[in-house]
């Protein structure tokens, strides 16, 4: 829950400093050039940081999601899937759960 809130911190950051070069670059002139190049070199690093942000929670929210759905084989004790019939590990002949 941490590392989001840091992640959104970051990515409204980058947004707001992008922003406000953008906005001294259309309003000085003398000054556009500098503040162009810095607002479109914040902007994208807004736009890899937040791609990579969003990459990172889909990533921890898979493996959440695999972890909720496995078991323990009672031979090796390696995790297996719930739908697997035998362990990947040791070959053993798995009981499947009659949910309904």
């Amino acid at each position: 829950m941490f590392k989001s809130k840091i992640f959104l911190f970051i990515i409204g950051l980058g947004f707001l400093l992008s922003s406000i070069s953008a906005l001294i670059a259309f309003f000085y002139e003398d000054l556009r050039n500098v503040f162009f190049v810095i607002a479109v070199v914040i902007f994208v690093l807004h736009l890899m940081l937040s791609q990579l942000a969003y990459a990172f929670y889909m990533l921890k929210r898979d493996d959440y999601m695999k972890a909720m759905s496995m078991k323990r084989c009672p031979n090796c004790n390696n995790p297996v899937y719930q739908d697997d019939a035998t362990c990947p590990y040791c070959k053993t002949a798995l009981e499947q759960s009659q949910e309904e």
